[in-house]
């Protein structure tokens, strides 16, 4: 499902374009058109649309994608990649996560996952914080990034688990600084 280029209150053309997939699973589907597209006031109706053929000079380009799917046990997670971009010299990226418990049928929460494998948020954590010390953050930091990871229901909020781990992910800006990327932290399950 796409939405084509039209204009807005943005000086400008403006774009946004959303793709999410399909996964025959009802419930799922229905999840993701409420979580993309029946929820997104930003969005004009469908028949409002006004396409353009030029798109060579985009004031404001709102780009979401679908990026990869991860699941563990009855625990779905979609991952989606946004842009944005409003003028200057950078977009801004991040992921998004959205997550669907299939057993229950609705959508699910970081701590539901770790309430039924019974381990705590504060757990999680405790080990977040002891590898974002180790070599393989060194430089991508913050010096101070540790004031940005005081609660870990908000800050954890970001993340998909497999058979194997669990990952979150950091977005630009919240831990590092933008030439860092994103970040991510893997943690695997018997380390818990």
């Amino acid at each position: 499902r796409t939405f084509e280029e039209y204009e807005t209150e943005y000086d400008g053309l403006s774009k946004t374009e959303i793709k999410i997939p399909l996964f025959g699973i009802d419930g799922l589907d229905q999840h993701l058109y409420e979580q993309y597209f029946a929820a997104n006031e930003v969005l004009p109706d469908y028949e409002d649309v006004n396409p353009t053929k030029d798109t060579s000079e985009f004031s404001y380009v709102d780009s979401r994608m679908y990026h990869d799917y991860h699941q563990h046990g009855r625990f779905v997670t979609v991952l989606m990649n946004s842009y944005l971009y409003e003028g200057g010299v950078n977009g801004m990226y991040f992921t998004r996560n959205i997550n669907y418990d299939l057993e229950k049928e609705r959508p699910f929460e970081l701590r539901d996952l770790l309430n039924a494998k019974n381990i705590s948020l504060e757990r999680l954590d405790e080990l977040v914080k002891e590898k974002l010390k180790g070599d393989n953050y060194k430089g991508a930091l913050f010096p101070d990034y540790e004031s940005n990871l005081d609660s870990p229901a908000l800050d954890y909020q970001v993340f998909y688990a497999t058979d194997y781990e669990l990952t979150i992910i950091f977005n630009i800006y919240q831990i590092g600084p933008r030439s860092s990327g994103t970040l991510v932290v893997s943690i695997p399950w018997e380390e818990f």
